[in-house]
């Protein structure tokens, strides 16, 4: 008799520890937290793939694309439109290089627009041609706001 009851009250401890999982609440949190996890991440490896793409983008346009050292990018705000019932992204970028001239001298850190436009999936980014005197960061930076202020009007 002694041994029935020390297997029910084994049995019992079993379905009652069995019966201690999470809270339809603490489920619908720890769901929550995953997916902005997994949001964070795509936003993260986007973001990577954006620099990586307007670097080359920079390294075509030089003489010497192997000496590029890049600096800072500051990055504009993305301007959307509608045409023809498709959806175009568009954004300027400001970035910093350093790169190797003609004469194969470093030329110290210049200042190059980048403007990318996405539609459909597909990105890509183009150096905007500049004549005249280097930009400073402020002029580039200059550039972009008057450039996305005139894509939202």
């Amino acid at each position: 008799m002694a041994r029935k009851i020390s297997y029910l009250s084994v049995a019992f401890v079993c379905c009652l520890l069995a019966s201690c999982g999470d809270s339809p609440e603490v489920i619908a949190a720890k769901k929550a937290e995953a997916q902005m996890a997994a949001k964070k991440a795509e936003e993260a490896a986007a973001a990577q793939k954006e620099e990586a793409d307007v670097k080359q983008a920079v390294t075509r346009a030089l003489k010497d694309p192997n000496s590029a050292i890049f600096g800072d990018i500051f990055y504009g705000e993305w301007v959307t439109s509608e045409k023809d019932g498709i959806s175009i992204k568009r954004r300027m970028c400001c970035v910093t290089v350093n790169a190797k001239n003609s004469f194969g001298g470093y030329t110290g850190d210049r200042q190059v627009l980048v403007m990318t436009v996405s539609a459909s999936g597909i990105s890509i980014p183009a150096v905007v041609p500049h004549d005249g005197s280097p930009l400073t960061v402020e002029e580039c930076r200059g550039v972009i706001s008057k450039m996305t202020i005139k894509w939202r009007s």
